[in-house]
């Protein structure tokens, strides 16, 4: 037992019914507070072993070992309870058991569900599983029997506080929360009523430097890709990032995009990071992103893990002497860029591209801009010979 509470089960005697079978309880006191919770079934006085806490001498074997499952369900289930409590140092009063008692969807554990939409995702996303897989596991080791009641804003920081104290980058913690926020969405989707331990929590992460190929940069790429002057994997792999350049598609949506989701030269698809929002992505391909098509059925690229995909960039970028950075994420940053540069209105973006917020947007604006200015300085650096020069 844990100091300052204590449980049993007992019965009901001051109310007997009829047939003079008892109501069985279990008995919480906690900080000198009582608490019964109702087990669910009637039995004899002499049916039940107050020293035991367990149904005896009932007849039917099969309906006395049903009772004292029930039982033993309730105690571990209320063990659980309070030891989860005194392990994240929350006071063990009767309020807070009851919350979690008396709710049959709070009482549960988190962490299958977790396992659950990790399974769900493997096959699909496996880069997304393995992101999943380390948020498990750092959750396993901070929490193993944590249950829905438990979640509000205060575990929530502390959580954050212990990955802190563990040495991870406040980027890597932003990502294991971005992970866990869906798993709870995943968990509302499936029923469970709670509120939002995010509510009052806000996830920071700290922005990267965003980069884009510039145009003669990317017009190395088409050439290569034309001159088929690379390995078969290398020309794979930037086979996927043209068409991540020319379209904006995300990684995930790369990997599962089917010839089903092209008709003719339209492409439509719904993308897999926004996909709770029903939001579907409607573009017309031109003839020339389209030469990147080289297969009839099925998947329309070949594609890799995004690790390996990354690698072959890396290779491609060396050997072509790109100057900026080279995953298939910038391929998305230059078709941002480009097509905001070429003139295209950011609403009109924010469509091809899938994305629902104009914080989001904002980023890829700022981002061509910036490219715009560098542009005019170099186009202003052509005329530093005028200085001193004029009469």
């Amino acid at each position: 037992m844990f100091h300052g509470v204590s449980w049993k089960v007992v019965l009901k005697k001051h109310s007997a019914r009829i047939d003079g079978t008892c109501l069985v309880l279990l008995q919480v006191i906690a900080n000198r507070e009582p608490k019964y919770f109702n087990l669910g079934f009637h039995v004899l006085p002499q049916q039940f072993d107050e020293r035991s806490g367990k149904v005896v001498k009932l007849g039917d074997m099969k309906i006395q070992k049903s009772y004292n499952d029930t039982i033993e369900r309730a105690r571990a289930r209320l063990f659980d309870i309070v030891h989860e409590l005194h392990f994240r140092d929350k006071p063990i009063t009767i309020h807070e058991i009851e919350k979690v008692y008396d709710n049959p969807q709070l009482k549960n554990k988190v962490l299958p569900i977790l396992i659950n939409l990790i399974a769900g995702e493997s096959d699909r996303y496996p880069d997304s599983a393995k992101d999943y897989q380390q948020t498990l596991t750092k959750l396993l080791l901070y929490a193993p029997h944590v249950v829905f009641a438990e979640l509000d804003s205060e575990w929530i920081r502390n959580w954050d506080a212990w990955m802190a104290r563990n040495k991870l980058a406040q980027n890597t913690r932003s990502k294991h929360h971005k992970n866990f926020k869906k798993f709870l969405n995943v968990a509302r989707e499936a029923s469970v009523r709670m509120g939002d331990p995010y509510a009052n929590f806000k996830v920071e992460r700290i922005r990267g430097s965003r980069t884009a190929l510039l145009g003669d940069e990317l017009d190395k790429l088409v050439k290569a890709f034309a001159a088929n002057q690379l390995p078969l994997h290398e020309m794979n792999a930037l086979r996927c990032f043209l068409w991540c350049s020319g379209t904006g598609m995300r990684y995930n949506d790369l990997r599962s995009l089917d010839h089903s989701q092209i008709t003719g030269n339209m492409l439509e698809f719904m993308p897999h990071k926004t996909r709770r929002h029903k939001q579907r992505v409607i573009m017309s391909l031109g003839h020339n992103l389209m030469m990147l098509v080289n297969t009839r059925v099925g998947k329309v690229f070949n594609v890799t893990t995004s690790n390996a995909l990354n690698n072959n960039l890396k290779s491609i970028r060396k050997k072509l002497h790109i100057h900026n950075d080279m995953t298939i994420h910038v391929a998305r940053h230059t078709f941002a860029t480009l097509f905001l540069e070429n003139g295209g209105a950011p609403e009109v973006c924010m469509e091809l591209m899938g994305i629902r917020k104009w914080e989001t947007m904002k980023i890829y604006i700022h981002l061509a801009e910036s490219r715009k200015r560098e542009a005019n300085h170099r186009h202003d650096a052509l005329y530093a010979g005028l200085v001193g020069k004029v009469a």
